[in-house]
């Protein structure tokens, strides 16, 4: 049984199967799985409104059967009309991020944002098909290797990151594990590398070459609540260790051990 109705106070509902499936309310609002609007936060001015006892699920498709690169999978807009014209302000698209076949359909996420005195949305932010953050860029560039987060740019306003904490420190955190399985906190063997801070130089081919690092070393034996460690400076692309500050707190420099 499929039924239209429409209600005293103005509201018009579907029915399908004997139950309803979707209302308008009064004040223009359509709810789909809901016979009141919602009122936590600001959902009560929301104009669509979805609940399940499950969950909503809101689902946009490309049913094409030869969706190639970069071909478009679903987008929300938000657009703005202020000055009785609409503009895409903001953006969140989702691309293949190859040709897509039966068993393999690589997508991307790409988020716009229009910047004052313009009219037209910028990408910002890209997720890309291997699950890499790229920011100010569309394609991944290996700097001595690949890396899960990247921030590139022309100035250093758009590639450099900063980290404030407001009445203390800020911390920035390298951490090892021994394990290989996510969570794993398996100990670290002495001559395990806890971390690094690698500076890498294009070389006119590419920007994987090592020109200077700063690395954290297990100097010693792990136990419970104590990692040995030392600081090794190195240069050149061979990596080759200049100075070392051992667990002890000595400072070695052209050796790696006291007294040579």
């Amino acid at each position: 049984v499929e039924r239209l109705r429409i209600t005293n106070d103005g509201t018009f509902t579907v029915q399908t199967g004997g139950s309803e499936r979707a209302r308008i309310d009064s004040s223009g609002r359509l709810l789909i799985g809901l016979t009141a609007s919602q009122t936590t936060d600001s959902n009560a001015h929301s104009k669509l409104q979805v609940a399940t006892s499950a969950g909503p699920n809101i689902g946009l498709g490309n049913n094409s059967t030869d969706i190639n690169n970069n071909g478009r999978l679903g987008i929300i807009n938000f657009n703005s009309n202020h000055g009785g014209t609409y503009h895409e302000v903001g953006v969140i698209a989702s691309r293949a991020d190859a040709d897509h076949a039966s068993n393999s359909k690589p997508s991307r996420l790409e988020f716009y944002t229009t910047s004052s005195g313009n009219t037209q949305a910028t990408e910002r932010l890209r997720i890309d098909s291997d699950g890499r953050i790229l920011i100010g860029t569309t394609s991944h560039q290996a700097a001595y290797g690949t890396a899960a987060l990247q921030i590139a740019g022309t100035s250093s306003a758009t590639s450099s990151m900063s980290l404030i904490r407001h009445g203390n420190s800020p911390y920035l955190t390298l951490g090892s594990s021994g394990g290989s399985s996510l969570g794993a906190v398996t100990a670290l063997s002495s001559g395990d590398r806890i971390g690094q801070l690698t500076f890498a130089g294009a070389d006119g081919t590419d920007i994987s070459t090592h020109a200077a690092s700063i690395a954290a070393y297990v100097d010693g034996s792990v136990s419970s609540n104590n990692v040995p460690a030392r600081i090794v400076f190195a240069t050149g692309p061979s990596e080759t260790e200049r100075l070392r500050i051992d667990s002890s707190g000595r400072v070695l420099i052209g050796t790696t051990t006291e007294g040579e």
